[in-house]
């Protein structure tokens, strides 16, 4: 049994403080798992929220980001994303807190 954490609904990083602008790099140590990786994050961002996928709409997701469903089962063996009481694939904390996240803009010195 995982003991990882499920991203709570009220976590400060939301999906959009995610940087998806330019691909994951260096972040999960595999290209394969940080286009997964992005996908997943994207996939939130839509959504505007942490939530959860089906395997069948991640299946879906990655036939279109050209990402890889085999990261599915990596992604849960590190405790990166959990499948829930519903059978759907939630982030967790360790894979939020792993993301690159936007920079905000310099606050102009006066």
């Amino acid at each position: 049994m995982s003991r990882a954490v499920i991203v709570p609904e009220n976590y400060y990083i939301k999906p959009g403080d995610i940087d998806t602008s330019k691909p994951f790099l260096g972040i999960f140590g595999k290209l394969g798992a940080e286009v997964f990786g992005h996908m997943f994050v994207q996939m939130c961002q839509h959504n505007g929220f942490w939530n959860a996928f089906t395997r069948d709409e991640l299946a879906v997701c990655c036939t279109q980001a050209g990402a890889n469903m085999f990261f599915l089962d990596w992604f849960i063996v590190r405790d990166l994303l959990v499948c829930d009481m519903h059978g759907k694939f939630c982030a967790t904390l360790e894979f939020v807190n792993s993301c690159p996240r936007v920079t905000p803009p310099a606050t102009p010195v006066q």
